[in-house]
């Protein structure tokens, strides 16, 4: 059938089946074929939902052909779908049209016209705002003040004075006031930010990117925010080299480069041309065409390729006169970076920040702590920066330095407390002077005075703690955090007290708590310790009903009485029995298996700062904890929860375990390195000093693996156990190695056999098999091996390793196995 026939086929069909096969049409997306049939209903009777059909059928066509990049015939074809009012059916879909045709200026008077529609898609509105800032036109106020189209144009007036002042460089204080004229909730905020940033970048280049983050990736403002970003990098590094202010040039360049100025000339066509061939091509185009740039600018555009494009230096001192030798190095230093030979780049920042720190003034100290904390941020990811001691934590070299240089930087006082803070035990000393060292240097900062109290409460400086809490209620009264710290202090003081045997004072302490307690917020370890000195004073059913109150708090059932028995741990003076109410709580509900919730949260409780401390007091509960992860059965644990779980369960020493779980994830997941890391750990006891040669291949590549990725606290938590080790007394050397004989030669391996042999012959080990079996003379000959100097020490896995092939090798030929 020809298409003509087809046509007057289908105008000669019923209305209800025409409608049908149009509907069919438009649900399967073949859009030309329902705009051709929704047109036959339309001629046939012009019906509303038969109109609307068309229209979505033209629109839905429209999308097709954008998506083919057909963006002029997606233009017509939306056309034809316009509204009464000749306003589009899909506005987005328009303006994207028009600005992939670069026909921006139409795009931005179809928004301009069409305003207050455009506020229902904050997209179109914040488009509008990018595109009035590019090309500025001029703008009627509505009669209608409240009208949102007078809200728009009232926050587009004051983002343009505002961004007139910054690129014409006017006075920051200024600009600064114009950009609080910029209401927050108005399209404009992105170009608020991104110039606020830009004001910051050059005295706090962390503040000024955490302002650019509140800029969407797809932003219509996104490249202004890549421009800006680049140029906050380069403000940082500026200040490494004492490098001069931008100019007002400087400025206009971030806004042609972001796509808000439409005046972009030849040369900068060109200039972009030269960028895309390599920064030697535009470092030669640069000085090619030099009478077109200011002097200054020339000079530090010039300077700023140097680190990538190296071999030019010798040509920029000639054209440009001699760079310092502070400037030398820091060129030398990122061009290393680039070519990732990260020893010369260590050597080249440490030169240029000697030469910083030589200059003495307080500019030249700001810029040698920004050299130690980008070398401190280096060492984090690369394992070739090694910092001044091969013994200490080359992060930790650096920001120390870093502090020293620049004892104002308050984040990197805090990240240098928090890396003592979960170092080693002789630098965890040395995280206590930082804290109160940082506190005095910023007494009215909340986060430094909470890291300060932390720190006293650890080392039971619980007045210095108490002093800092109030001077953070001082600053901040409703601050949460602070008065539970107070809360802790109070409750800290009480077991001192009890333990001290001073029941009253232990009792006065607690109801000094009481004021620092918020209504709306009542503290659970509070309720508890009351209602247990209660009834260790034998006060009865007030005692108990404020302990099963603190329960209910805790989180009730098997998770509250699990914090109720911590708590009683940590409060009960040495050599107290556990309270009956408590055993006979825990002993109900250990009768079951527990659930996944109730073991992260008793997990994290254990993992408490005080719980840590007190290892000794609350090693009962722990393993009560551990034997009833006994009866969990097939629990999936994130890796995030299992860390919680397995650091509780190496507190309890429950080794095997430890070790079940983590076998047992790494089944679901084998290529997860925490459920290996576990598993290694519970096999050895955590005791380093047990590995293999292979487990400690294995560990130290998760480890590089960890820096690699950043991830420090994994990093940490992988040196914390390497750290551990004793001091490797021979058997145990020898144990590692015999794991793997290829690497060690037979004399060795033999020096081990031999001392095993001398434990215990053939003979005893065949009498021991008669007289109690394989598995008694399995348990007879490890505790016999373990008794053996020479063997102290060793796993009793690898015990009970000797002692199966002993047992194996007796019970067959009776011969010696060896």
């Amino acid at each position: 059938m020809s298409r003509q026939a087809s046509r007057t086929a289908k105008q000669t069909m019923a209305p209800e089946r025409l409608a049908a096969q149009a509907a069919e049409a438009l649900r399967l997306e073949k859009f030309k074929d329902a705009i051709e049939l929704f047109k036959q209903l339309v001629k046939q009777d012009p019906l509303p939902q038969w109109r609307e059909g068309l229209a979505e059928a033209y629109v839905g066509r429209a999308r097709a052909l954008a998506a083919k990049g057909m963006f002029k015939e997606a233009e017509i074809v939306l056309a034809n779908a316009a509204q009464a009012d000749g306003s589009a059916r899909d506005p987005v879909l328009l303006t994207r049209c028009l600005v992939a045709q670069g026909q921006l200026q139409k795009a931005l008077s179809y928004l301009l016209e069409h305003l207050p529609r455009s506020g229902e898609d904050g997209r179109l509105d914040e488009l509008a705002a990018a595109l009035f800032l590019a090309f500025p036109v001029e703008l009627r106020d509505p009669l209608d003040a409240a009208s949102p189209r007078a809200i728009w144009l009232r926050a587009a007036a004051a983002a343009k004075e505002a961004l007139d002042a910054f690129v014409g460089a006017r006075p920051e204080a200024e600009v600064d006031a114009l950009l609080a004229k910029i209401p927050l909730n108005s399209p404009f905020k992105a170009a608020r930010l991104i110039l606020k940033s830009l004001l910051l970048a050059p005295r706090d280049g962390v503040k000024a990117r955490r302002l650019l983050e509140g800029v969407a990736a797809d932003s219509p403002f996104a490249s202004l925010r890549l421009a800006a970003d680049a140029v906050i990098a380069s403000a940082s590094e500026g200040s490494i080299a004492g490098g001069e202010d931008q100019t007002a040039a400087r400025r206009r360049f971030v806004f042609e480069a972001g796509g808000l100025s439409g005046t972009v000339g030849q040369t900068a066509m060109k200039l972009a041309e030269a960028e895309a061939v390599g920064p030697r091509a535009l470092f030669s185009f640069l000085v090619k065409h030099a009478e077109q740039f200011d002097a200054a600018d020339l000079r530090s555009a010039c300077r700023d390729l140097l680190p990538r494009a190296s071999d030019r230096m010798q040509e920029f001192e000639k054209r440009f006169g001699p760079l310092e030798e502070g400037d030398k190095q820091r060129i030398l230093a990122l061009a290393a970076e680039a070519a990732g030979r990260w020893e010369n780049a260590e050597r080249s920042w440490r030169a240029a920040a000697m030469q910083l720190e030589t200059d003495g003034s307080a500019r030249a100290r700001l810029s040698a702590g920004v050299v130690y904390r980008h070398l401190a941020g280096l060492a984090r990811r690369h394992n070739e920066i090694e910092g001044d001691d091969f013994m200490e934590d080359p992060v930790l070299c650096y920001l120390r330095k870093s502090v020293t240089a620049d004892p104002d930087h308050v984040q990197a006082r805090h990240e240098l407390i928090g890396l003592l803070r979960d170092s080693r035990e002789e630098e965890r000393k040395d995280w206590h002077a930082q804290a109160d060292a940082a506190a005095a240097a910023f007494p009215k900062d909340s986060a430094t005075l909470l890291l300060a109290i932390d720190s006293a409460v650890e080392r039971k400086a619980f007045k210095k703690a108490a002093g800092y809490a109030r001077k953070l209620l001082e600053i901040d009264p409703i601050n949460l955090p602070a008065r539970q710290r107070m809360i802790d202090l109070q409750i800290a003081q009480a077991r001192k007290q009890l333990r001290a045997k001073r029941p009253d004072l232990a009792e006065k302490a607690l109801a000094e708590a009481l004021p620092w307690e918020r209504s709306d917020r009542p503290s659970a370890a509070l309720r508890l310790n009351r209602g247990l000195l209660g009834l260790y004073g034998e006060r009865g059913a007030e005692a108990e009903a404020l302990l099963r109150d603190g329960v209910a708090l805790a989180g009730g059932d098997a998770v509250g009485w699990f914090r109720a028995a911590i708590e009683e741990a940590l409060l009960a003076p040495p050599g107290r029995a556990q309270l009956p109410l408590l055993r006979d709580e825990l002993a109900r509900f250990s009768k079951r298996a527990p659930e996944k919730r109730e073991i992260i949260a008793i997990a994290a409780a254990f993992g408490a700062t005080e719980v840590k401390l007190a290892a000794k007091a609350t090693a009962n509960i722990g393993w009560k904890f551990g034997s009833w992860l006994r009866k969990a059965e097939q629990v999936e644990f994130t890796t995030g929860e299992f860390h919680l779980v397995a650091e509780a369960l190496l507190r309890a020493q429950l080794f095997d375990v430890l070790g079940d779980f983590a076998a047992e994830a790494r089944r679901r997941e084998p290529g997860e390195p925490a459920w290996r890391f576990y598993r290694i750990v519970a096999r050895t006891e955590n005791n380093p000093d047990w590995m293999t040669v292979a487990e400690e291949d294995e560990i130290f590549a998760m480890g590089d693996d960890a820096r690699t990725r950043d991830d420090y606290a994994w990093f940490s938590r992988i040196q914390r156990y390497l750290d551990s080790s004793g001091d490797d007394p021979a058997a145990r050397r020898r144990a590692r190695r015999i794991a793997s004989p290829g690497d060690v030669g037979d004399a060795e391996i033999g020096a081990l056999i031999a001392q095993v042999f001398d434990a215990i012959s053939p003979d005893d080990v065949r009498r021991l098999i008669k007289k109690h079996g394989p598995d008694g003379a399995r348990q007879a000959i490890v505790a016999k091996l373990a008794e053996a100097p020479a063997l102290r020490g060793l796993p009793s896995s690898m015990l009970a390793g000797f002692a199966a092939i002993m047992i194996e090798s007796a019970a067959e030929s009776g011969t010696s196995p060896f």
